[in-house]
């Protein structure tokens, strides 16, 4: 059974879809796993309880690797818009159509950035306040 063009946008807005849903699930991933190790640090003192300490690592080490999956998400987005934009214009060869991940509009840009600033932002202050310094 041959895919015609409407096949294809269909998959693209989907997966475009797919994609801008897991990017704000990261985004909240981050910031209730933060504030939630937040809440239940409590003002205790990080440097004489190993337990509160080993618990501001692991706060950081979530965060990194929710912001590394974050760009990694923006990028797989990035790649189906230009595929879709590609497809839109008419050019048979969509299929091998690739993003960047800083590519597309200042709005876009501008999302990005909001998505990695404010997680970072709270998972910094999270460590912060678990240390107590």
């Amino acid at each position: 059974m041959p895919l015609f063009d409407s096949d294809y946008l269909k998959w693209y807005n989907d997966e475009i879809t797919r994609y801008r849903n897991i990017e704000w699930r990261i985004a909240g991933y981050s910031i209730g796993g933060s504030w939630g190790s937040v809440l239940y640090a409590g003002g205790k003192p990080v440097w004489f309880n190993p337990f509160m300490c080993k618990l501001a690592i692991f706060v950081a080490g979530f965060v990194l690797c929710l912001l590394a999956a974050e760009l990694h998400v923006h990028d797989r987005l990035n790649e189906y818009r230009a595929k879709r934009e590609k497809l839109e214009a008419g050019d048979p060869a969509h299929r091998n159509a690739k993003g960047s991940l800083w590519g597309g509009d200042y709005r876009d840009r501008l999302y990005l950035g909001a998505f990695l600033r404010f997680p970072a932002l709270v998972g910094i202050f999270a460590v912060y306040t678990i240390a107590n310094f």
